[in-house]
C-alpha cells in the first residue's frame, strides 16, 4: 500500500471522528502533507464550544489544549470473553464522560484487531488479538488516538497488523507507531486543535523478531538507538507546536522506572517532547518533571483484567498546552474491577494517590494531593 494514499484516507476518516465527538463545531480544515521525508496526519476542528466563546479564540493554542492519556487496553485474551458477555461497551462506560470531555484522547492499544493471521512465532508469552467490532465503542468513549508501537500488534502477523489498521481508520481513529512500511511506523500523527498542532509518536524497546517496521515490510517503530530518536523528534517539532512521544518500555511489575527508561525520557525531552508517556509495566510508575516537560514513566492498566492488585490501580493523566508549552497535569485515580475502571473515589483513590506520589517522590517531583486528583507542582 503506498504511504499518501494510506495517509489520505486516514486524514478523512479523522474528521468524521472529530465530528461525531464534538456535535455542533465545524470542522474547518483538513491539511495533508508529506516533509522531511516523513508523512504527516492533520486533523483539524473548531475549539470546544463550552471551553471557549465566540470571538475568543487565540492563536496556537493560547487557550489551552487538553490532552488526556491512559494506559494499556487489550481487547483480547481473557477481556474478549467479558466483552462478548457484557458488550463492547461496558469496560469504557465508568470513564467515558471524563475520557470525551478531553479535546485528544490517547492509549496504547496492546492487541491485534482482527481474526485473521496465524500466532506469530516469535512471540513467546501469549497472542493478543480482539474482534475489529469492538473498535466502534472505543471510538464512542472519546479515543482519539492509539498508540500501535508495542510488543503485541503484531500478534498475528502482517494480516493482524492490517485488519487492525483498517478498524482503526474506518472508526476515525489515529495512530502511530506501526504502519505498513518504516516510513509509516516512524511517522507522527499530527492533530490539530483551536490552530495549534500536536505530534504524537510511538516507540517500542521490545520488539520481537520479525516485529520491527522495514523499508518494505510492515511493523512497529522499533527503538534503536537516542541518535534516532532525537532525529525523529526534532523533525516532528519542526511541523507542530507540541510533541508528545509514547514509549513501551521498562520492566513488567516493577514500580520504578529503569536508568534506561530515564535516559531515554530525558534525550526525548531534551529533543523537544513537551510531554513523555509510558507503558508496558503494567503498573503505576512515577511521574517526574524534566525541565519543562512532563514524563509519566508508565501508566499501568487502563482496559485490562489484571490478577494482582497493583496492576488494578490505574489512572488518567490529564495535561493542558498552552502558549507551546506544558501547562498543568493531573493525574486522576482508577480502579480496574472485572476489565473495567472506575473512577477510585474514597480510601480506594486516596491509597493510589499516595502512592503515585510517593513514586514521584522518588523522580524529585511533588505532587499536590487534594479533590481527588494529584496535581504536579510547576
Amino acid at each position: 500500500m503506498s504511504e499518501e494514499p494510506f495517509l489520505r484516507r486516514t486524514t478523512q476518516l479523522l474528521l468524521k471522528r472529530q465530528a461525531v465527538k464534538r456535535q455542533g463545531l465545524a470542522v474547518i480544515l483538513i491539511m495533508l502533507t508529506v516533509a522531511a521525508g516523513i508523512g504527516i496526519v492533520f486533523v483539524t476542528s473548531a475549539a470546544p464550544a463550552n471551553r471557549r466563546a465566540s470571538g475568543e479564540l487565540e492563536s496556537n493554542g493560547a487557550m489551552g489544549i487538553n490532552l488526556l492519556a491512559v494506559g494499556d487496553v487489550s481487547l483480547g485474551l481473557d477481556v474478549a470473553p467479558v466483552l462478548d458477555q457484557k458488550g463492547y461497551d461496558y469496560p469504557w462506560s465508568a470513564e467515558k464522560q471524563a475520557i470525551s470531555q478531553a479535546d485528544i484522547a490517547l492509549c496504547n492499544l496492546e492487541s491485534a484487531l482482527t481474526t485473521r493471521g496465524a500466532p506469530h512465532p516469535s512471540q513467546t508469552s501469549f497472542h493478543q488479538r480482539g474482534d475489529p467490532a469492538a473498535v466502534t465503542a472505543m471510538r464512542d468513549a472519546g479515543i482519539d488516538l492509539v498508540v500501535l508501537a508495542n510488543d503485541h500488534v503484531m500478534d498475528y502477523g502482517d494480516e493482524g497488523l492490517a485488519d487492525t489498521i483498517s478498524a482503526l481508520d474506518r472508526a476515525g481513529i489515529a495512530h502511530c507507531g506501526a504502519g505498513f512500511n518504516r516510513a509509516q511506523a516512524h511517522s507522527p500523527a499530527v492533530m490539530e486543535i483551536a490552530g495549534a498542532r500536536v505530534a504524537f509518536l510511538a516507540f517500542s524497546s521490545y520488539v520481537p523478531d520479525g516485529y520491527a517496521a522495514e523499508e518494505d515490510r510492515p511493523g512497529i517503530a522499533a527503538l534503536t538507538d537516542v541518535s534516532a530518536l532525537e532525529e525523529e523528534i526534532e523533525k516532528a517539532r519542526a511541523v507542530s507546536d507540541y510533541v508528545v512521544v509514547y514509549f513501551h518500555w521498562g520492566d513488567t511489575g516493577v514500580e520504578s522506572p529503569s536508568l534506561a527508561q530515564s535516559e531515554l525520557a530525558h534525550a526525548a525531552a531534551r529533543a523537544g517532547a513537551c510531554v513523555v508517556l509510558g507503558a508496558h509495566p503494567h503498573v503505576l510508575q512515577g511521574m517526574e518533571r524534566y525541565g519543562d516537560s512532563l514524563i509519566a514513566y508508565s501508566l499501568g492498566n487502563f482496559i485490562f483484567n489484571p490478577p494482582k492488585e497493583e496492576g488494578r490501580r490505574s489512572g488518567l493523566l490529564k495535561v493542558t498546552l498552552a502558549h507551546g508549552r506544558l501547562v498543568s497535569a493531573d493525574f486522576e485515580p482508577a480502579y480496574i474491577t472485572y476489565c473495567q475502571p472506575f473512577p477510585a473515589r474514597g480510601s480506594k483513590g486516596e491509597d493510589i494517590l499516595a502512592r503515585m506520589a510517593a513514586l514521584s517522590a522518588q523522580l524529585g517531583t511533588e505532587l499536590d494531593l487534594g479533590g481527588e486528583v494529584g496535581s504536579v507542582k510547576f
